[in-house]
């Protein structure tokens, strides 16, 4: 029975061993072709890659597959079948010696989810594994006599920074595109990806084709390329951005080898150099912002999880208590004395704010996981204001403040009313928490093709420098007192983030002392006249 499991597996390995050898092969021939300093040293290696990714992602047991395409490309290229194999040993060891030391040293085959292991990789792993095979490799063409010894430095560095790159450029994505999950674009997505492919191509073409060559001279534009894989890693990730860095180096070569581009230079093989070390540094950076990025919507993404958790946890308890503490005070058995309503009194209080923390704690995370879905309809916005404004009066009179409602003749808007209410309960029920004295007012307009609702307070008002600040969520600014008032901030980010979604924005206009005023702008289209 275990002999008959252990066939597939070994069928299975010497199958993968041989495409390797035959993809290490194809991918050494084509780089040899752009040998200059000798027939079997090139700046531009994609073995070196290969090896490593096959090993990384199926194992060590795949060397011979290495083996075997290292020693068909070097003897069927030049040299002796002596050397050849000295060189396919070295080959082979470069590729164990890079997969043990990112096993190691990077975390295996996620090496590239992590800004650290990014760095061990490009500065120790890829160094140390390309003077392996440099190493080994010179020295069997000095020992075979294929190489003359005066000539083994430059043959050498040749051969190192081949391969070094190769590992740099190439190994990233074929290691992610073996491990990274399937996943599906939008269309809005797919076209993004599509238009910044075309970006790329033609800042290719800019900065390494005929366009920066007008003239007679090459242009210095090679920093165009960096903002584009930048682009790509902040709105996409490791696979694209390693896809987005091959490409551009698959143009530049060819750029290059063609006598055009900044890297351009007296003789081939320097030319290629030194475009191999821009191509390099642009990989590594790429690749690090795509890691830090990826950490950051990933701790996002838990602690709106957590938060998510936490409410709904914390409400299941909460709507329990509300519950026995209505049935307590519909009870007519239970007539509490004084000192017991008053508790009671208390307690309904704490109650309610625990109920208003939860459910702004949710429409908070509902709102950041897009979970709204607009149901837009023909609104008339001053009927809807007054309504919300309606529901809060008593929690002004409260606090003793006044709450008053300026209103003219406004078109209808086509919106979500349930969303723009939300929005106008949030900035009024704000404007009553920061406001110990005076009133809010509500004041309604329609400017520019655009709604405004504008909800002034006579609060301390927010400094120009915490202004931005204050829509931050977890946030609370507060600069005339230093009591922390109830609440976990979240009621300007939800607005603004639903304003967002209505196609508006909130403008703010405050100084300390002077009270603030939020001002929603939605350049809604209107909705048409009825029909008479």
């Amino acid at each position: 029975m275990k002999s008959r499991m252990r066939a597939p597996r070994f069928l299975r390995r010497v199958l993968l061993a041989v495409a390797l050898a035959a993809a290490y092969t194809a991918a050494g021939k084509l780089g040899l072709t752009l040998a200059v300093v000798h027939p079997s040293a090139t700046a531009v290696w994609p073995g070196t890659a290969i090896g490593i990714a096959a090993l990384v992602v199926f194992g060590d047991a795949l060397w011979p597959g290495i083996l075997a395409g290292a020693f068909l490309v070097n003897v069927t290229t030049a040299g002796t079948p002596a050397t050849s194999l000295g060189i396919a040993l070295g080959n082979t060891l470069e590729a164990l010696a890079g997969a043990y030391l990112l096993r190691r040293l990077c975390g295996g085959r996620s090496f590239f989810e992590r800004a650290s292991s990014i760095f061990r990789f490009a500065l120790v792993v890829a160094p140390l594994a390309s003077a392996v095979s440099a190493t080994v490799g010179v020295a069997s063409l000095v020992l075979g006599g294929a190489a003359r010894f005066g000539f083994s430095g430059s043959i050498w560095l040749t051969w190192w920074l081949g391969d070094l790159t190769g590992a740099l450029v190439l190994a990233p994505a074929l290691v992610v595109a073996s491990t990274a999950p399937p996943r599906r674009w939008t269309t809005r997505r797919g076209a993004e990806a599509a238009a910044l492919l075309v970006v790329l191509v033609v800042v290719g073409d800019l900065v390494f084709g005929g366009v920066s060559n007008a003239g007679g001279g090459a242009a210095p534009l090679h920093f165009l390329c960096i903002p584009v894989v930048l682009y790509v890693a902040l709105r996409f990730g490791q696979l694209e951005t390693a896809v987005a860095t091959v490409l551009l180096s698959l143009i530049a070569i060819a750029g290059t080898l063609r006598g055009l581009g900044p890297f351009r230079s007296q003789g081939p093989n320097e030319s290629l150099l030194v475009l191999q070390a821009f191509l390099a540094v642009l990989s590594v950076t790429g690749l690090v912002v795509a890691a830090v990025n990826g950490a950051a919507e990933a701790a996002n993404r838990m602690k709106s999880e957590f938060l998510g958790l936490v409410a709904h946890e914390l409400r299941t308890p909460l709507t329990a208590l509300q519950l026995q503490m209505e049935r307590l005070r519909r009870d007519p058995a239970a007539q509490p004395n004084a000192r017991q309503a008053q508790i009671l009194a208390a307690m309904s209080l704490s109650e309610r704010r625990l109920a208003d923390l939860i459910e702004g704690l949710l429409q908070y995370m509902r709102v950041e996981r897009g979970g709204y879905q607009l149901a837009t309809e023909r609104v008339a916005v001053e009927t809807l204001v007054s309504e919300a404004l309606d529901e809060m009066r008593l929690q002004a009179e409260r606090k003793g403040l006044t709450l008053s409602f300026e209103s003219s003749k406004l078109p209808p808007l086509v919106t979500d009313p349930s969303l723009l209410r939300l929005v106008v309960t949030n900035l009024v029920g704000n404007a009553i928490k920061f406001t110990s004295a005076g009133g809010i007012e509500v004041r309604l307009g329609h400017r520019d093709g655009a709604h405004r609702i504008a909800v002034a307070d006579t609060g301390p008002g927010i400094a120009r420098a915490d202004q931005r600040r204050v829509f931050e969520p977890f946030e609370q600014v507060s600069p005339m007192t230093k009591k922390h008032l109830p609440g976990f901030g979240l009621g300007l980010a939800l607005a603004r983030d639903v304003t967002a979604a209505l196609g508006g924005r909130i403008e703010l206009a405050s100084a300390p002392g002077a009270g603030s005023t939020f001002t929603v702008v939605i350049p809604g289209k209107q909705a048409p006249a009825p029909a008479a």
